[in-house]
């Protein structure tokens, strides 16, 4: 047994009270050895990183032992406990070094630590092809204003060479019309197409045609292994209402926070949930976490309720499992010591002294790396305004196009008149030399 000065007293000062308060003072158990239990559950691991930093904080140790087949502990009817719990109450150890969700129910049988972390409850189900893939998938990467500005940029293109080939006099026998706008679809479908131009405008033209189209093309490309890279998830449901008018099947482990906030539901889904699927159905519930995860993964129409942080931090996933937030309230996790126990104030004193000064985040942070819930996909289509600077460098191409069309008309007419009066200048020539008359030399 230790004693403590409370304070110094003297004649001329009076009582001088120590600083600091009681458990500040008793910084050490000198070497104190506890009787610590385990069923080396997930919240076993940041357990015993935080049981091994309070240890050495207040000069103790502790010896554990693992009970692998049990678990916290269910109530009996005589107000008893099995599992873990049920060792503190007979006294076999002082303390868990597994963090437990507080509940009422528990609360009456140990004492609980300061509370380490929050919890919130989580509805999981098996990662399934969850997608809303159709047979007019191949058409989202695009925006429908989008889609129908390239038909029409299609349709401008085989009117502008229509109108230019009629209009620059093009008699070229290996290129007609229709083989120019063959020309042009096959160059939005990234096909070649043997097609001989001799004016330089419908060059123009099928030059800016086939640059728009590998740039929507290679566009499409993109936004299509984007499409197929992120799953757009349409899940079967997004809460405990929808999940339950669905016909799904919901369990919760026994004895844990999850099915006493069913149990102590008053009204509302929860309530409808305890009395149809979890009392009924009492026998047929996983035991553990590890085992509700497996019947999530091989029962068919089967979700999990349970601590989101433990799930995330379980190692032991049948399957991957997808969560689904659920409006319950939050659940705190903490040591559960034997009841009436003289070390639960001071190793809530110093809990709070390691959250204070931000080592006990630091210790959850490194004990675990939970996996982050699924949240959606982030796909984006191509919107119009994306592909407005390409659309106007297409419409300068067919102005500058129609303005060399204009062009080549107006030196095509000179240079036939030019041709038509030589030609007729030649023929008077030719008439006059052919009516010359002959001299003998």
């Amino acid at each position: 047994m230790q004693t403590y000065d409370y304070g110094i007293w003297d004649s001329k000062n009076r009582l001088q009270v120590a600083p600091g308060n009681l458990y500040s003072r008793r910084r050490s158990l000198h070497g104190r050895r506890f009787s610590a239990v385990s069923y080396a559950s997930v919240n076993n691991v940041l357990g015993e990183y935080l049981l091994n930093t309070l240890m050495d904080a207040m000069n103790s140790t502790y010896e554990v032992a693992t009970f692998t087949g049990l678990v916290p502990g269910n109530q009996k009817k005589d107000k008893s406990w099995t599992g873990l719990i049920g060792l503190l109450q007979q006294g076999s150890a002082e303390i868990i070094t597994d963090l437990l969700t507080v509940t009422a129910s528990r609360m009456n049988a140990v004492d609980f630590s300061s509370p380490a972390i929050t919890d919130n409850f989580g509805l999981f189900i098996k990662d399934e092809v969850y997608t809303d893939a159709n047979r007019w998938s191949f058409a989202s990467p695009f925006e429908t204003n989008l889609w129908l500005a390239v038909i029409g940029t299609v349709l401008l293109y085989m009117i502008c060479v229509t109108v230019m080939y009629y209009a620059s006099n093009d008699n070229n026998p290996h290129s007609s019309a229709k083989e120019i706008r063959m020309g042009i679809y096959a160059a939005f479908c990234l096909r070649g197409y043997n097609v001989h131009l001799e004016r330089w405008s419908l060059r123009l033209v099928y030059m800016s045609a086939f640059v728009t189209a590998v740039i929507l093309n290679a566009a499409y490309c993109a936004r299509v292994v984007s499409h197929l890279a992120n799953s757009n998830r349409s899940l079967p449901f997004t809460n405990l209402e929808e999940a339950y008018a669905s016909g799904y099947e919901i369990q919760v482990v026994p004895g844990t926070s999850a099915a006493e906030t069913f149990q102590y539901a008053s009204e509302g889904i929860l309530q409808t949930i305890n009395n149809e699927m979890i009392q009924p159905k009492y026998f047929y519930l996983p035991v553990t976490i590890n085992e509700g995860l497996l019947h999530m993964c091989n029962w068919k129409k089967t979700c999990f309720v349970s601590e989101r942080n433990s799930v995330r931090c379980s190692q032991q996933h049948p399957c991957d499992a997808i969560e689904i937030s659920v409006s319950m309230s939050s659940v705190y996790l903490g040591f559960a010591l034997r009841k009436q126990s003289p070390f639960t104030r001071i190793i809530s004193y110093k809990m709070e002294k390691l959250r204070t000064s931000g080592i006990l985040k630091r210790l959850k942070s490194t004990s675990c790396n939970p996996a982050q819930p699924d949240q959606g996909s982030n796909f984006k289509r191509v919107q119009f305004k994306n592909a407005a600077p390409l659309l106007a460098i297409m419409f300068f191409a067919i102005i500058v196009s129609f303005v060399l069309v204009l062009w080549e008309r107006v030196l095509f007419r000179y240079t036939h008149k030019t041709h038509h009066t030589s030609h007729r200048k030649f023929k008077k020539c030719r008439k006059r030399v052919t009516h010359m008359p002959k001299y003998l030399p």
